[in-house]
């Protein structure tokens, strides 16, 4: 039998790591016990849905970050609907060549290009947030009818009490990469803050001359617009972007 005595007074009061409901909360892991928000909601909202047999639909792709990580894990199919066409966003060239994806340039919300009752999961990532709440209730409404019984979706709002609380919580991060005063976290703190601030100054660069307007649609008020498309909402918020709430909705089957 293993020699279980060293345990028995170690740690008085019980070992505590942290809260692990505090997505800014402190542990031992230091800057190694924090994952993007944009990894955790690979886990959460793509990963244990996309199978071989899975039709996907995303609004708003962009350059293609997201159908690239859901084309890695082999869906059947993906239709990505954006109002840029290819050439802008260089959606094919990031991406590149495959027959399980189809892109497509819209004009307005009706999905047309998308067949009925044929999409097993929906995902939409940081574009419902800069969107008036008439659209994206006329987008929820369109995307009733291209849903598969029981199939899910994940869409991003802007929620500006969210936002606000995040970033007094962040505080926590701040204390972290205060640690750049001792000699073994310097290298992290300036590797950290260097891609941080490379990547803000490449996000001005490619919205020069456009200012994308953020609507406070609010995580309680996108829940009922897609009750009222006729969606059930599983969760509010699956909480893996802190400052902006991803609502999990479901087709009833």
């Amino acid at each position: 039998m293993r020699d279980s005595s060293g345990f028995t007074s170690a740690w008085p009061g019980g070992y505590f790591e942290g809260d692990p409901r505090d997505p800014f909360g402190l542990s031992s892991y230091f800057h190694l016990g924090y994952v993007s928000s944009l990894y955790a909601t690979y886990l959460v909202c793509l990963k244990p849905h996309v199978t071989s047999e899975t039709n996907v639909l995303e609004i708003g792709p962009g350059r293609g970050a997201w159908t690239k990580a859901i084309l890695a894990l082999g869906p059947k199919m993906v239709w990505a609907l954006d109002a840029a066409s290819d050439e802008h966003t260089g959606f094919s060239a990031y991406v590149g060549s495959s027959s399980h994806v189809q892109y497509h340039q819209v004009k307005d919300e009706s999905l047309r290009e998308v067949p009925d009752r044929k999409i097993d999961l929906f995902f939409s990532f940081g574009v419902f947030c800069h969107l008036p709440e008439q659209v994206v209730g006329s987008y929820l409404v369109s995307l009733y009818d291209k849903m598969a019984p029981g199939a899910h979706g994940y869409f991003l709002v802007a929620d500006f009490e969210q936002r606000s609380a995040a970033a007094r919580n962040a505080s926590a991060l701040d204390r972290l990469f205060s640690l750049r005063r001792f000699s073994a976290h310097r290298f992290t703190h300036r590797v950290v803050t260097k891609v941080f601030r490379n990547k803000f100054d490449q996000s001005l660069r490619h919205t020069a001359g456009v200012e994308p307007r953020w609507y406070d649609i609010g995580k309680v008020r996108a829940g009922e617009l897609a009750q009222f498309a006729g969606f059930e909402v599983s969760e509010i918020d699956v909480g893996t972007c802190p400052r902006d709430p991803i609502l999990h909705i479901i087709k009833p089957g």
